[in-house]
């Protein structure tokens, strides 16, 4: 808690009191928090020559956010929630201003009633973080709005009416600028990861299409600009990832095709960007596996070999990245159960020791990795 906020509460607090003397014979609101509850404690820095107070330190993070959310609500009473000038505001004083470090109990403050803002439909209030510079508190606040989203989307695409309408209105600010749609971009990535794994499949597949269409605003804006173009590329391939998972198949098709005609061309244009290499061999692994599953077993060969075929080339200009290792033992198995699905089980035997050399190469280097052990456990059992 910044002296400057501990000061404005004390002079808050005197004002609302006629006569001085209760100053003193009263607990002010600082004192209650310090010495009646424990909730704070001072905290000091010093120089060479002295030692002043800075502010205070919360004992409890959750317990300040708590009462900091209290505060917050009770500036804008009988009101409920902010206007998009007074959220700003807030998160700005969250980023901390000049050589002030981020105040991360407000943040959390401001997390809890973006959830409460997303679940009114205020998405309009909500777009006004794209206007915050600090990128830890914009991906925080706003990535607990969006994830709010999920269980309030429905089991349609489109939506229901309040949560379709907040993504719409952060989607209409982040095209409204260039700077906008970056931060929003990658504000969003982890929250669209979250709802991806928690199941809210639908309000994922909009937010994605969302990020690709800001993505491409980007792009516009900045054509020579290879980060760009990359993100492009895996914003296709997750959107392709997750239309398998919705059961889209041919839809998926489309995104991985994509993904790999972008990724060719990037390569040929910047052909030292190993990381291009490698995010291509992926994305053709995941074509040749949706490919298979689709029962196109002789159109997937050649992608999965072509995936083999450029991880096993970074792996020998890189051999100390773990990384493409593990991803080459996946392709491996992919087209050794490929092979295997055609009858051909010599040559997915092979496949499968070759992989099994490489995870538990793998697996040495780092012991935490729980789904490669059960893909080792898998080829094992071949």
């Amino acid at each position: 808690l910044p002296v400057t906020v501990a000061n404005a509460w004390l002079a808050e607090w005197r004002g609302q009191l006629p006569d001085p003397m209760q100053w003193v014979v009263k607990l002010d609101p600082l004192e209650e928090l310090v010495a009646a509850s424990l909730l704070l404690r001072p905290a000091e820095e010093e120089d060479a020559t002295e030692r002043r107070l800075a502010g205070f330190v919360f004992t409890h993070q959750k317990l300040c956010e708590q009462v900091l959310l209290r505060e917050l609500l009770r500036q804008i009473r009988p009101r409920t929630l902010p206007t998009a000038e007074e959220w700003l505001a807030w998160a700005r004083q969250a980023a901390g201003e000049g050589d002030q470090t981020e105040f991360r109990e407000l943040t959390g403050a401001l997390a809890v009633l973006a959830v409460r803002l997303a679940v009114a439909g205020e998405g309009e209030v909500l777009s006004a973080l794209l206007d915050l510079a600090n990128e830890s508190v914009r991906t925080q606040v706003l990535g607990a709005a969006l994830r709010a989203l999920g269980p309030l989307w429905g089991k349609t695409d489109e939506g229901e009416p309040g949560a379709a309408g907040v993504l719409a209105a952060l989607l209409e600010a982040a095209r409204s600028q260039p700077q906008r749609g970056e931060r929003f971009y990658f504000a969003a990535d982890r929250a669209h990861q979250w709802l991806r794994q928690a199941g809210y499949s639908l309000c994922a597949w909009a937010l994605g299409l969302g990020r690709l269409a800001v993505l491409r605003d980007c792009v516009r804006a900045e054509p020579e600009k290879l980060e760009w173009q990359k993100e492009q590329a895996s914003c296709l391939t997750q959107l392709a990832d997750l239309a398998v998972n919705l059961g889209r198949r041919d839809i998926a098709q489309n995104y991985y095709q994509k993904a790999i005609i972008l990724l060719h061309h990037l390569i040929e244009v910047h052909p030292q960007r190993l990381e291009l290499q490698h995010d291509l061999a992926v994305s053709l692994r995941h074509y040749g596996v949706n490919l298979r599953d689709l029962g196109q077993e002789n159109q997937a060969k050649p992608h999965l070999e072509e995936s083999i075929f450029l991880l096993r080339k970074l792996d020998v200009m890189e051999p100390s990245q773990i990384n493409t290792q593990r991803e080459l033992a996946v392709s491996l198995i992919a087209l050794a159960n490929r092979l295997k699905g055609l009858g051909n089980s010599e040559e997915a035997s092979n496949y499968f020791h070759q992989s099994i050399n490489l995870l538990e190469k793998t697996i040495e280097a780092d012991p935490r990795q729980v789904d490669l052990k059960l893909q080792l456990s898998i080829c094992l059992n071949y």
